[in-house]
């Protein structure tokens, strides 16, 4: 996976402010940032501008743990794409005052696929209206209180 700004393979990597921006990737994905291992964490800043060909124009997940809180804001054309059993974790306060914070693009379109989860006491409830999901086709969905994918409208 490119990783056109950050790669990630192991360890930690902690943004707090600043932008990833401008880069772009191939065909394995994550124009701003690839996570196929280690954690990255984004508690501030944006990204933002960043393309790749496939699979998540901000961040590709494919395995490792992607945690935002704060006021960080990934872009809503810089998806976050996250692959089967993959997601994103919530770790403490949404204080950024967009209306979304960040688009998600599953690798598959399943009610009740887990793709959020929270911790530090956070209540996913409060905050999923924050995130977007991309549309599958002509199909709008979102995502439920508890974390899991649903389609808009049941």
């Amino acid at each position: 996976y490119n990783g056109g700004g950050v790669f990630m393979g192991s360890g930690t990597f902690s943004m707090t402010g600043g932008s990833i921006t401008g880069n772009s990737a191939g065909t394995s994905g994550g124009g701003g940032v690839a996570i196929s291992g280690g954690t990255f964490m984004i508690s501030g800043g944006s990204i933002t501008g960043n393309s790749a060909e496939a699979k998540g124009n901000g961040v590709c997940m494919t395995a490792g743990a992607f945690k935002i809180s704060g006021n960080a804001v990934i872009a809503s054309n810089n998806d976050v794409y996250l692959d089967s059993g993959r997601r994103i974790t919530v770790s403490g306060e949404i204080t950024a005052e967009d209306e979304f914070i960040a688009t998600i693009t599953p690798s598959s379109y399943s009610t009740g696929t887990l793709v959020m989860s929270a911790e530090n006491g956070v209540a996913l409830e409060d905050i999923v209206s924050k995130f977007a999901v991309t549309p599958n086709g002509t199909e709008s969905w979102k995502i439920a209180t508890d974390g899991t994918l649903m389609k808009e409208g049941l």
